[in-house]
């Protein structure tokens, strides 16, 4: 934590801390205080503290198995991230994102994407939300070992879905579902699935690109 002074400390999984290291916590939280291990003396630290869980915190409370004053002392400013599953819209960007980190940090070569490998991350539920995410794409990326990545590649298991989320996003999710259908039996001709969509080739390039469809 020391490593940390003048900045920001983030906490992941503080629900998961057992009671014991909750006291220490509330400890350094209230005093700012730290002694490092093999030291008598206490070294005072300018840090923000950010937590973070996929725990009920308020649950676990009751439970007894969270300190409630603990709890008050970290829940200044909360937000509530959505699941994953709600928030469809965000799995395109989330992908790029950790296509690049895969790429930098285990040599990993980036590729294109299929519409119907889009259309299984867009299905898939996501249980492990972004974690699984990530995962999904570094184990893609090594099992396509530079080709085009396909469903094939991903380690997601088939499985039937039930839209959620807003109804923005809703219709969002329909919409790439229904132009990548219409793709996948034109083989990605896209003049092709224009003429079947009745409208022009432009108008087709333009969902594209707002939808962040590629190519077959």
């Amino acid at each position: 934590m020391t490593a940390a002074d003048g900045g920001t400390f983030f906490l992941d999984e503080v629900g998961d801390l057992d009671l014991a290291l909750q006291v220490k916590l509330l400890r350094f939280l209230e005093s700012g205080e730290v002694r490092q291990v093999g030291s008598d003396r206490t070294k005072l630290l300018d840090v923000r503290v950010i937590c973070a869980t996929h725990r009920n915190i308020e649950r676990r409370v009751r439970e007894g198995r969270f300190r409630e004053d603990l709890y008050y002392r970290i829940a200044v400013a909360k937000i509530q991230v959505p699941a994953l599953r709600e928030r469809l819209e965000d799995i395109s960007i989330l992908t790029k994102i950790f296509e690049e980190e895969a790429s930098h940090r285990h040599g990993l070569q980036i590729s294109s994407w299929t519409v119907a490998a889009e259309r299984r991350l867009l299905n898939h539920r996501w249980p492990g939300n972004v974690r699984e995410l990530k995962h999904t794409v570094e184990v893609a990326m090594a099992r396509a070992a530079g080709a085009t990545i396909r469903p094939e590649h991903l380690p997601l298991a088939e499985e039937s879905t039930v839209l959620r989320g807003t109804w923005d996003s809703a219709l969002g999710v329909f919409k790439r579902r229904f132009l990548t259908d219409v793709l996948t039996r034109h083989r990605g001709n896209r003049s092709a699935a224009a003429r079947e969509l009745g409208i022009s080739l432009q108008a087709l390039l333009y969902q594209l690109k707002k939808l962040e469809l590629r190519e077959l």
